[in-house]
């Protein structure tokens, strides 16, 4: 049975697949608590190995096959096998086991025995989570499974699931108990920690933290709000602008501060595309940099903004696998972007129209890796872009 819901799944997937053309017609199909889904604000979207999807909603963890969901954690006699039944990150290790990120700690679910086993944070026990609300989850080139909290950083052994906190003595380090805010392993072996007290780097050969200045343009108090590896590069958003930070030894660091019109506008996340434009989300826009002229352009400006409930407000923003930048936002819809000429379509709910979008707030957009695209947005479930030519959707 779970074969047959697999296969049935891939050929959804292959059906999003987008395809090329210069006139496209762009439909949604939806997936929302009729379906089966625990709630209808999704948090996070994620695929499997085996090319399940998954769904973090604010009332448990959503399983789909392509055709059937299965919910864990959100009725009330299964509430217990989850940290926290808000989940708002789901990452796969190597091996298969599934790792929940919540605002009340950690989940390990083992699908092969279907076993839950939760982490949480014990004031009393260091060998606890330094906080329950997590705020990444990743894997650095050693299979070490690492995860950032509200307050801090955290090893856990994924075998024996022993948490680990990491409190450095050293007092250039003690960034690394603030919030973490993102993971990035480069290709050298070096597992980057980005943090609201600076930026650090963890050396997988020699056990050994250490502070990234990048040539004095960050310090221990500089807030990092994202970061972005590309072409022996990481280009990192924080509170001093926009820094790029050379990883080829030759030290050319560079430093660019934009100059939007609201000077109390900052940078909250950032994308690096495949021309080496970088993309950078403001409160009041996306921006593009040209890092060759140097030159910062606003492409959208999105109007009737509403607020997030997520622990990370930021608008999300991808790259697909045809180049395309897609950017949610919290009431404007989802923009898609061509990067070589900035010009975008808008793609709003239509209240008269079920092929449309089902929401105009965007939480989270995730590429599948068949190319489909998803989108979980605040109330109104899953839409799922459906992308065909002229001709296709005439014959419709």
């Amino acid at each position: 049975m779970i074969k047959k819901n697999v296969y049935l799944l891939s050929l959804i997937l292959c059906c999003i697949l987008p395809v090329s053309g210069q006139d496209e017609y762009v439909r949604f199909r939806r997936i929302t608590i009729n379906d089966g889904l625990s709630l209808s604000s999704v948090y996070c979207i994620y695929q499997d190995s085996k090319g399940f999807m998954w769904f973090g909603t604010e009332d448990g963890l959503n399983k789909y096959d392509g055709q059937s969901i299965t919910v864990y954690g959100a009725t009330t006699d299964q509430h217990y096998i989850l940290a926290n039944k808000w989940i708002e990150e789901i990452y796969e290790d190597k091996t298969g086991m599934i790792w929940l990120g919540s605002r009340g700690g950690l989940t390990k679910y083992n699908p092969r025995k279907g076993v839950f086993t939760r982490m949480q944070h014990d004031p009393g026990s260091f060998s606890t989570l330094s906080n329950d609300t997590v705020t990444a989850i990743a894997t650095d080139l050693q299979n070490e499974l690492w995860v950032g909290t509200f307050r801090g950083l955290n090893r856990v052994d994924r075998m024996t699931n022993e948490v680990e906190r990491i409190i450095p003595a050293e007092k250039e380090l003690a960034g690394l108990t603030s919030r973490i805010t993102g993971f990035l392993q480069d290709n050298a072996g070096t597992f980057w920690i980005a943090t609201s007290q600076g930026l650090f780097s963890y050396d997988t050969k020699s056990g050994l933290f250490f502070l990234e200045t990048a040539g004095g343009l960050l310090g221990s108090g500089t807030k990092i709000h994202a970061m972005c590896l590309r072409d022996n590069a990481i280009w990192i958003g924080c509170d001093a602008g926009l820094v790029r930070l050379d990883l080829s030894g030759a030290g050319k660091h560079f430093r660019f501060s934009p100059e939007f019109e609201d000077p109390d506008v900052a940078v909250s996340g950032l994308l690096v595309d495949q021309t080496g434009q970088v993309w950078l989300q403001a409160t009041d826009g996306l921006y593009c940099f040209n890092p060759r002229e140097r030159q910062l352009r606003r492409v959208v400006s999105p109007r009737g903004s509403t607020h997030s409930l997520s622990l990370r407000p930021v608008q999300p923003l991808i790259e697909d696998s045809n180049g395309f930048i897609w950017y949610g936002t919290f009431g404007s819809g989802v923009y898609r972007i061509d990067p070589s000429t900035h010009a975008f379509d808008q793609y709003l709910h239509n209240p008269a129209d079920p092929q449309s979008i089902s929401e105009n707030s965007v939480n989270c957009i995730f590429e599948d890796r068949s190319g489909g695209l998803w989108f979980g947005t605040f109330g109104a479930g899953i839409s799922i872009c459906l992308l065909y030519t002229s001709d296709a959707a005439d014959e419709e």
